[in-house]
């Protein structure tokens, strides 16, 4: 199986994130959306949610069991356009 590049991998984050609403308020934990991924893929995952959350489209909060994560609602406009662009 051909592995993810970093671009496809940051497509299938936000898609995953935007197909279940995880956007604002509804969050979902890191590790759930890694568990999503073929096990030769979670590395690169791992790498593109970082990149994400550094640039700004991802936004934290920490639980005491764990990461959760969710789209920024004020940015949806520039999130589609990222990904019109990949």
């Amino acid at each position: 199986m051909q592995k993810f590049t970093q671009k496809e991998a940051e497509r299938f984050i936000i898609d995953y994130l935007l197909a279940h609403r995880y956007i604002g308020n509804k969050q979902t934990t890191y590790e759930n959306l890694i568990r999503h991924v073929p096990s030769n893929d979670k590395k690169i995952v791992k790498n593109a949610l970082d990149e994400l959350i550094r640039k700004g489209f991802i936004s934290t909060k920490r639980k005491h069991y764990g990461i959760h994560i969710s789209l920024l609602s004020w940015r949806l406009g520039e999130i589609r356009q990222y990904l019109n662009s990949i």
